[in-house]
C-alpha cells in the first residue's frame, strides 16, 4: 500500500514537471486507477465490494 502512494506521488510530481506529454500521463492515471479498483476488490471482497467500488470510481472521476 506504502509503495501505491509513493508511486501516485512520484507520478504526481513527474506530471508538473514533464507538462510536455499529457496524454502518457493520462494513460497512466487511467491504468492506475483501474488497479486501485481491483485493488479495493479484493481488499474488501464482500457482497458490497461491486457497489464500493463503483462509488470509488465515480468520486475519483468527480475528484478531477
Amino acid at each position: 500500500m506504502a509503495a501505491l502512494v509513493r508511486d501516485t506521488i512520484n507520478a504526481k510530481s513527474h506530471c508538473k514537471l514533464m507538462p510536455s506529454q499529457p496524454l502518457i500521463n493520462e494513460r497512466e492515471k487511467r491504468i492506475r486507477m483501474s488497479k486501485d479498483v481491483k485493488m479495493e476488490s479484493t481488499v474488501l471482497n464482500s457482497t458490497k465490494t461491486d457497489f464500493l467500488t463503483l462509488q470509488g470510481r465515480k468520486r475519483r472521476l468527480n475528484s478531477k
